[in-house]
């Protein structure tokens, strides 16, 4: 029989949004979304930089793919692109960081390190500086995600939680909050860190995966030379400021 949509992805946020934006006009797509607006978790709440570096060699390679996508994207997609240039030092007592061979670098002694970063303690003697480090505009992103995934044809349904999810045959039922039910023949788990919430209702083994509170702290600072700061992470990646 038919069913209602070919995909439903749970979760509005980025990863959702990003899927979603990709296949709406190619296959009849729902974004079930239980917060009253889509990203309103760890997508809104991102500290949002683009750093080519981070998260190891395999990692990287995924991220400077997306470079000339961030830098430059489709006029159809967006009027402007979504990086603002920042750089990153990775500060360091002792060793520098092991960074993957084709990310740019160059190595910062104590004199730079001052002119770069006003005021650091003395014990930090050394960096990396990696000057394509930029900011990312998140929201600007996300927006213009949600927008292509509605021209394409998407649909997305707001404070909507998925309660239940059988699956018979090659078609699932999903039944939501208000008591409605919707059918896909594929369910995609975008929840994030509800991953495994998501999992749990729809019968699949769950990955261990367990929301945490992220504390990040604002400062108002008089010194206006401080907003230009670049990106700045010890190398042992224990805090990092911006």
């Amino acid at each position: 029989r038919m069913s209602d949509f070919d995909v439903i992805i749970v979760g509005g946020g980025i990863a959702g949004a990003g899927l979603g934006a990709k296949i709406s006009g190619k296959r009849r797509t729902l974004i079930l979304e239980a917060e009253n607006q889509c990203g309103y978790h760890s997508t809104g709440r991102s500290a949002a930089f683009y750093l080519e570096s981070y998260g190891g060699p395999e990692v990287a390679k995924l991220t400077l793919a997306s470079r000339a996508f961030l830098l430059n994207p489709p006029q159809d997609f967006s009027d402007s692109g979504f990086l603002r240039m920042r750089g990153d030092v990775h500060i360091t007592r002792d060793e520098l960081p092991a960074i993957p061979p084709f990310v740019e670098t160059r190595v910062v002694e104590r004199p730079e390190l001052e002119r770069l970063v006003p005021g650091i303690r003395p014990e930090w003697r050394r960096a990396l500086f990696e000057p394509g480090c930029a900011d990312i505009d998140v929201g600007a992103l996300h927006t213009a995600l949600l927008r292509q995934f509605r021209r394409g044809g998407g649909s997305v349904e707001v404070d909507t939680r998925m309660i239940r999810a059988e699956r018979a045959g090659a078609s699932w039922t999903v039944w939501l909050s208000d008591g409605s039910s919707r059918t896909c023949s594929i369910l995609v788990n975008a929840a994030g860190a509800w991953a495994d919430s998501a999992a749990e209702a729809a019968g699949v083994p769950v990955l261990g995966i367990a929301p945490k509170r992220r504390t990040m702290v604002q400062l108002r600072v008089g010194h206006s030379g401080l907003a230009g700061l670049p990106l700045v992470s010890d190398s042992n990646e224990t805090f990092y400021f911006k």
